[in-house]
């Protein structure tokens, strides 16, 4: 019985994962926000662009708009605004405000 409701409440939930799909070549594609994302969190620092992958928001903003890679040149960071462009906020059943957003996209997984 006990299964039974269980199950019950899991299906009534409706819960929805993004696909995540490698696409090769250090890519990999989100299904959910119909975006590519680079497989190397690091590459800032793997790719010998900044010693230690440590940068304020306007350098990485700068590094991300000269970014060339997989054949992409339009690379841009995730945002940590909703579809609508406000912050994310806290509230029932979004403890940490972000997961409705890219940046908590990211972390969520």
């Amino acid at each position: 019985m006990f299964s039974g409701v269980m199950l019950l409440i899991f299906l009534m939930c409706g819960i929805a994962n993004a696909e995540l799909i490698n696409r090769g070549g250090g890519l990999i594609y989100d299904t959910d926000y119909n975006i590519t994302w680079l497989a190397d969190a690091n590459y800032a620092m793997t790719s010998n662009y900044d010693p230690d992958g440590l940068m304020s928001w306007g350098q990485a903003m700068t590094w991300a708009d000269q970014l060339e890679y997989g054949g992409y040149d339009d690379w841009r960071l995730p945002t940590a605004l909703d579809s609508e462009g406000n912050a994310p906020i806290n509230g029932p059943g979004n403890a940490y405000g972000w997961s409705n957003i890219e940046m908590g996209e990211s972390f969520l997984q």
